[in-house]
C-alpha cells in the first residue's frame, strides 16, 4: 500500500508532536516544507462512494444469509428425494425437556430430549385409530 507524500509528512509531524509532548523535549521536524491545506469538508463524491460501499456490503450479507438458510440444507440431499425423517410434533414438558413425535419411513417414534441426552420412549405407529386415515390423506396413492 502506497501512502501519499503529504500524508506521510502529516503522520510524521503528528508522531513527532506526540513524542515531544510526552518527553517534554523539542524534536526536529522532518521536513520544513509547508503542508497542503486540509479540506474544509468532505466532498460529495466520497460520501456517495462510502454509501455505495455500505449498500454493497449489506447486499452481500443478505445474499449470504439467504444461501445459508435456503441453498445449503439442500446440498446434502439428492434432488427430488423426499426426507425420510420428519418431525410431526414437538411438545415442551419442562425446562430444557421436550418430547418429539417423529415419522421415520412408515413408523412413528416418540423420543424424549433432555440435557442428559435423547432417548427413544416408544414406537407409536398403531397407537391411534386415525393413523391409517392420516397416512391415506398424506399418500393418495395408498388410498383404496
Amino acid at each position: 500500500m502506497t501512502v501519499p507524500a503529504h500524508t506521510a509528512r502529516v503522520l510524521a509531524l503528528a508522531v513527532a508532536t506526540c513524542a515531544q509532548a510526552a518527553l517534554g523535549q523539542s524534536l526536529p521536524v522532518l521536513n520544513d516544507s509547508p503542508l497542503p491545506a486540509a479540506p474544509e469538508t468532505l466532498g460529495a463524491g466520497i460520501l456517495w462512494q462510502m454509501l455505495a460501499s455500505v449498500v454493497v456490503v449489506l447486499a452481500l450479507g443478505v445474499i449470504a444469509l439467504w444461501m445459508v438458510r435456503k441453498v445449503l440444507p439442500r446440498m446434502g440431499r439428492p434432488v427430488g428425494k423426499a426426507k425420510t425423517v420428519r418431525v410431526l410434533e414437538t411438545t415442551a414438558v419442562g425446562p430444557r425437556r421436550s418430547v418429539h413425535l417423529l415419522q421415520v419411513g412408515g413408523k412413528k417414534i416418540l423420543i424424549g430430549d433432555s440435557p442428559s441426552g435423547v432417548v427413544m420412549l416408544a414406537e407409536v405407529t398403531g397407537a391411534y385409530g386415525d393413523d391409517d386415515q392420516a397416512e391415506d390423506s398424506q399418500n393418495p396413492e395408498r388410498a383404496t
